[in-house]
């Protein structure tokens, strides 16, 4: 069975999407890094970033936790 229109342009926009949004890159431990941190009282984040080549900041990795009611 194949895929409608709408299932295929659906199918192509995140193909677009996962191939053209952020990447991680790797980090150069030669260059400083930035740490952005967020919380709420059930959920915390962070993301690790460096300047790439062209000095636009990138991430290196994320994390992220949900948080339990004695936390």
């Amino acid at each position: 069975m194949g895929m409608t229109q709408s299932q295929e342009h659906v199918f192509t926009m995140l193909q677009h999407a996962l191939t053209s949004m952020l990447v991680l890159i790797l980090p150069d431990y030669n260059k400083p890094f930035t740490l952005i941190t967020n919380a709420s009282n059930y959920a915390m984040g962070s993301m690790l970033e460096q300047d790439n080549m062209l000095g636009q900041s990138h991430p290196v990795t994320f994390y992220s936790k949900s948080l339990q009611p004695v936390e």
